[in-house]
């Protein structure tokens, strides 16, 4: 299995070398080859961009790797949301996901079941979501409040 191995760190204070360590160790173990690192480092969750993350996720488009493995799931991740999408990604790259912490790895039928478990509980709870949305914004209308934008008045006389 040819691998990616993926690290991210928050603040500069974290050493990214205690999870590659990790990493590493966990692939000649499983006798797994190493084609490519990737490094984030004091970059946080919430930012949109992560080069090293993106440039991994290119190889893994082009078929590059069999697998990425990172020490958890939300180095990969900010949400459930996100992280279902990129499972359903790599999927359809036929690249498998791994995460140590949660000993989670969708090469073998019980990690695929996890994250098929992981995306029906978020597709219910988007349902119960918007379920509850549609009925506030009619109790609200049937108590007459006003929804939306409140109207501009434009002159158009100009």
């Amino acid at each position: 299995m040819r691998a990616a191995l993926y690290v991210r760190t928050s603040t500069g204070e974290q050493h990214a070398d205690v999870q590659m360590d990790k990493l590493r160790k966990i692939a000649a173990e499983r006798g797994w080859e190493v084609v490519a690192e990737f490094v984030d480092a004091a970059v946080s969750s919430g930012r949109k961009r992560r080069p090293e993350f993106e440039k991994m996720l290119m190889l893994a488009r082009e078929k590059g790797v069999d697998l990425i493995c990172a020490v958890a799931l939300d180095r990969y991740a900010r949400s459930l949301w996100e992280l279902l999408d990129l499972s359903e990604r790599l999927a359809s790259w036929g690249v498998d996901l791994v995460s140590l912490r949660e000993q989670i790895d969708t090469s073998g039928a019980a990690g695929k079941l996890i994250f098929h478990l992981m995306g029906a509980v978020a597709e219910f709870e988007r349902a119960l979501l918007r379920e509850r949305t549609i009925a506030g914004l009619e109790a609200a209308r049937r108590r007459g409040r006003q929804l939306g934008r409140p109207r501009l008045d434009v002159d158009t006389d100009l």
